[in-house]
């Protein structure tokens, strides 16, 4: 990488050190929506982006609400450019089915790019562990790196360094199952304690731990993992058949 793709790296990723939650996951939930302003603020007209986005419908389904989110919330641009984009789109759809052929087969831009993103902050984020203070920045704030990130990072960085990095997570964890315990038990009706500021939000960070944050990637590796699930059930299914079968031949025998 060139010396200010690393510095913007840097200087974005340990800005998500600040909040509690996977420092990766949101940052690139930022990039997502960042991505989805710039298309719908200057590229609108673009023939090439137009393009991309005819092949592929539009965006994906996350994407595409995500785009009215971001459009509703952002004065500046309203319903205008999803109008010019999905009425364009939608006459081509109209099309198709008077023609009786299949349109829309193409990958979702914001989600293709957004897989580039992903690999390149959790391999800048492995390599810099031991170059860099990003490690002890990383132990001594909230956030907490979410179980698929954590994985890849795991299997990126050095042996030598595996160890710590290990225990600094775990004990991350640990933090947020007292925290959770400590919310559970405040709900009693004779507690009067306040909940501390990460006590309360702790149920909703153990699910982006494990799950991952809103965005499209987490979905995708669900999506992926409950193909792979879908995919073994079938697998014994048919080995049973197989199973029955030969029982059955071996006994006509």
């Amino acid at each position: 990488m060139k010396n200010y793709e690393e510095n913007f790296i840097y200087i974005s990723l340990t800005d998500q050190f600040k909040r509690p939650g996977c420092p990766i996951c949101r940052r690139l939930r930022k990039i997502e929506e960042n991505e989805i302003f710039t298309i719908l603020y200057e590229n609108v007209n673009n023939p090439y982006l137009r393009k991309e986005l005819m092949n592929s419908l539009g965006f994906c389904s996350y994407h595409s609400w995500m785009m009215i989110r971001v459009a509703e919330e952002n004065p500046i641009l309203g319903g205008l450019g999803p109008a010019i984009i999905y009425g364009d789109i939608l006459a081509k759809y109209l099309e198709s089915i008077e023609k009786n052929i299949v349109i829309g087969n193409g990958i979702c831009i914001i989600c293709e790019n957004i897989r580039g993103f992903d690999e390149s902050y959790v391999e800048y984020f492995a390599e810099k562990l031991d170059s860099t203070d990003i490690l002890e920045r990383y132990e001594n704030s909230p956030s907490i790196l979410c179980k698929r990130h954590y994985e890849k990072m795991f299997g990126n960085i050095e042996k030598k360094i595996q160890e710590n990095f290990k225990k600094i997570h775990t004990r991350k964890i640990q933090k947020l199952i007292t925290d959770l315990e400590k919310y559970i038990e405040k709900h009693s009706y004779d507690s009067r304690e306040e909940f501390t500021e990460s006590e309360y939000s702790s149920w909703k960070i153990a699910v982006e731990i494990l799950k991952g944050y809103d965005i499209s990637i987490s979905m995708m590796s669900d999506m992926v993992n409950s193909r792979i699930l879908e995919r073994d059930y079938s697998i014994k299914r048919m080995k049973k058949k197989l199973k029955k079968i030969m029982w059955r031949l071996q006994n006509f025998f």
